[in-house]
């Protein structure tokens, strides 16, 4: 069955979080029809193995916030990294994704500021016999034809029409981590966490924040001093106060004080990406568009079995539900075609007749096996010519096809238990479903695969919520029944006699006035907007029932 994503609360206090997280991811699926993406995905990865969407943000009709979109990736064109072993990816050095014969339009489209850089482009196919290496070391494309845009007339068979012949382009898209070292100032007495730009920006700020301890112990040792010789400092006047506080000042600046803040440096990979077009054109190399949000490769990936042991046969490591069931298929269209010869050779097996029986001996060669064939025989015959009745067929090929049609039921998974057929449909209800759970045991791993493959995307929009959604945007996909629901709170008045708060009274209902608190609700939508910690610390995504209204 079809499913939603539902965020879980992690606290009882994370309920209202979780419930306005649900509502925004149903949104931003429904806007890219993603019930119908994972499906399409799903019978991709039943029939190859694997099956990939690419999530992305479309701006044409919102320059501010885009609308969320899902691209269904072809297996065959998106290759990661081959050692990688987990199913998230997350331990991939790469991936490429290759789009190959993009017309001129479609590269404006996905590079709009680099135009005048792709009507340079002499030759757009990636050609590898083509690619020679510089002295340094360097990919150098040699020119091969001429792309140029080319009209021809006529066409193969003969018919006068003109069209125009495109030049195409191959593009590879090259995802790679690129680790750099970050800097983390670490507050010990807080633990507050603050990334600087760089190694001088972190010694800047931990200089910077000892200096402020010591103007603070500079100024606590100013203050006792005024405070132990007030007389002195009357009679002083201003040249005695500020000599004693340039010695304080000095004093401090000599003491060795251990720093609130630590620095922490941490090797971490940036997610970036490298578009090629043919052999070495490259149109840009920069930041993913979801990095740092989302800290991984802009995919999603549904495999129906996939196996992590090194193999012989690399092929054989992601497999489908068509892949293991080819041989049993041949088996049985083999057995059924044998079958069918039979049945057709069988059919009019001949006559049983005396010799020089029928009056037109030639007629009845050439229609004798015809239906409604009209034979006549001589009167002479003593016995009547009998038609000879056909060899029943063979239950050997008939008990092949049987077997071979059970056995693609068994290794499928797809069994009369779990399709509700045994027992000719007079169990109860309660027994044919108990029956389906157990016959769901043969394909759990491929559904808990699915469902993984889920949370990963929901995960992945849940980063992403910020650059689909406004505060302004978000109030209106919730609701103001929602809204009224949760955030209202008492308007309180102070009392005359008492002094006290007390809730008003509404003058029309006569009951407690009521209204909504917009500070908490603003604070509340841009945590879930902004806060990159939402998914980690308030609600983890899940799995709900798929429904056209979230309730």
């Amino acid at each position: 069955n079809k499913s939603d994503f539902k965020a879980f609360p992690k606290g009882e206090e994370d309920q209202i979080k979780s419930d306005i997280t649900t509502k925004l991811l149903k949104g931003a699926m429904d806007d890219a029809e993603g019930v119908y993406k994972i499906s399409e995905q799903f019978e991709d990865g039943a029939a190859v193995g694997e099956g990939w969407l690419e999530p992305y943000v479309n701006y044409t009709d919102d320059l501010i916030n885009g609308t969320f979109k899902l691209k269904k990736g072809n297996p065959f064109a998106i290759y990661p990294d081959p050692a990688s072993k987990e199913y998230d990816l997350s331990d991939a050095s790469f991936l490429i994704k290759f789009s190959p014969d993009l017309t001129k339009d479609q590269l404006y489209e996905l590079f709009p500021k680099k135009k005048s850089e792709i009507d340079k482009i002499q030759n757009g196919k990636l050609d590898f016999d083509s690619m020679k290496m510089d002295a340094k070391g360097g990919i150098v494309p040699e020119v091969v034809s001429d792309t140029k845009d080319a009209y021809t007339l006529g066409d193969k068979n003969g018919v006068d029409s003109i069209y125009m012949k495109q030049p195409t382009y191959d593009l590879t898209e090259y995802y790679y981590k690129y680790f750099v070292t970050k800097y983390y100032i670490i507050n010990k007495q807080t633990g507050e966490v603050k990334q600087a730009k760089d190694s001088a920006d972190a010694d800047d700020y931990v200089e910077k924040t000892m200096q402020d301890q010591k103007n603070i112990i500079a100024k606590q040792k100013m203050s006792e001093w005024m405070n132990a010789n007030a007389d002195t400092v009357a009679a002083g006047g201003m040249h005695t106060l500020e000599t004693h506080q340039r010695m304080i000042e000095e004093e401090v600046n000599n003491i060795t004080l251990e720093p609130s803040v630590v620095i922490v440096d941490r090797l971490e990979p940036e997610y970036r990406i490298c578009s090629l077009i043919g052999s070495g054109t490259i149109l840009s190399d920069g930041l993913c568009w979801s990095y740092p949000k989302w800290k991984g490769f802009p995919f999603n990936r549904f495999i129906v079995y996939v196996t992590t042991i090194p193999i012989a046969n690399k092929e054989l490591m992601v497999q489908g539900i068509v892949r293991q069931l080819k041989s049993l298929q041949i088996e049985l269209n083999k057995a059924r075609t044998q079958e069918l010869r039979h049945l057709n050779e069988t059919a009019n097996s001949g006559w049983l007749e005396e010799e020089d029986s029928w009056v037109d001996e030639k007629k009845m060669e050439k229609f004798g096996a015809s239906p409604g064939v009209h034979a006549i025989f001589k009167k002479t015959v003593k016995n009547i010519p009998e038609r000879l009745i056909p060899s029943p067929l063979s239950t050997g090929h008939n008990r092949i096809s049987s077997d071979a049609t059970q056995d693609i039921k068994e290794v499928s998974g797809i069994n009369t238990d779990l399709l509700a057929l045994a027992e000719g449909g007079q169990s109860s209800g309660r027994a044919i479903a108990l029956r389906q759970k157990q016959g769901l045991i043969m394909v759990q791993k491929i559904f808990d695969n699915l469902s993984r493959s889920q949370k990963l995307l929901g995960r992945f929009i849940l980063s992403v919520l910020g650059e689909l959604y406004t505060v302004e945007t978000a109030l209106k996909v919730v609701g103001e029944t929602f809204i009224n629901q949760n955030f209202q709170e008492p308007i309180m008045t102070q009392d005359p006699q008492t002094g006290q708060p007390v809730p008003q009274i509404d003058p029309i209902s006569g009951g407690i006035a009521f209204q909504v608190n917009a500070k908490r609700v603003n604070e509340t939508f841009t945590e879930i907007l902004e806060d990159s910690g939402l998914g980690k610390y308030d609600v983890s995504i899940g799995e709900g029932i798929n429904t056209e209204t979230t309730k």
